[in-house]
């Protein structure tokens, strides 16, 4: 089936597929995922439902003549913000699958089927953590602290027939790379026997591609 993906948050809009852009319009994404909990906002004094914003912002992002549109959006998002990118999302060309971030890295970087994941995503204000449950953990407080609370919620996590733990680090979240840099080594000086494999853009990009025809 051919298929697109389209990253949708934490901080941006991009296409992970057809060579990959940010091609929304700034001002306007900035709104949408500034009051993406709020019924109504203000685009240049004048007054439009958040709703409507977001189908223009994706729409820019729209690749056309795709079977499938897979929309991925963070896993901690609250059901209401899924609702609301799903029902925006309806204006793209193509069956839109709403997908978690914690799903892409799963499903795609996994060797096989059979292999148990835990995911990390990080946000510009928290480090969400899923696996057999889900955690999150603030990031407004000394960085080691936070690499510190977020192995702490993987090692609740691990088990005997966990195999991989995905550390997602977006380009467009300020400090991500280093943050993920810190996490995977106290990780491994935690004594973690699993593979920590992290991720940045260009990663996240290659294992879109495995799942999207441009």
């Amino acid at each position: 089936m051919r298929a697109h993906v389209l990253e949708v948050g934490p901080s941006t809009i991009r296409r992970l597929c057809c060579g990959g852009a940010t091609v929304a319009d700034r001002e306007a994404e900035k709104v949408a995922f500034e009051h993406i909990d709020d019924p109504v906002t203000l685009i240049d004094l004048r007054p439009v439902t958040v709703e409507s914003l977001w189908r223009s912002v994706l729409a820019a992002a729209d690749c056309g003549t795709a079977e499938e549109v897979i929309v991925v959006h963070p896993s901690w998002w609250a059901p209401e913000r899924v609702d609301l990118v799903g029902a925006a999302a309806q204006v793209l060309v193509g069956h839109v699958v709403l997908r978690s971030r914690s799903w892409l890295l799963t499903h795609a970087s996994q060797a096989k089927s059979e292999v148990a994941t835990v995911v990390v995503e990080i946000a510009d204000d928290l480090v969400a953590v899923t696996g057999a449950a889900v955690a999150a953990q603030t990031r407004h407080r000394d960085q080691q602290a936070v690499a510190d609370a977020v192995v702490h919620s993987i090692l609740t996590m691990v088990s005997d027939t966990m195999d991989l733990v995905v550390i997602d680090a977006p380009r467009t979240v300020r400090g991500a790379r280093s943050l993920s840099a810190m996490i995977a080594r106290e990780f491994r000086n935690s004594g973690g026997t699993v593979a920590a494999l992290e991720v940045d853009d260009i990663g996240l990009r290659k294992l879109a591609g495995r799942d999207c025809s441009a």
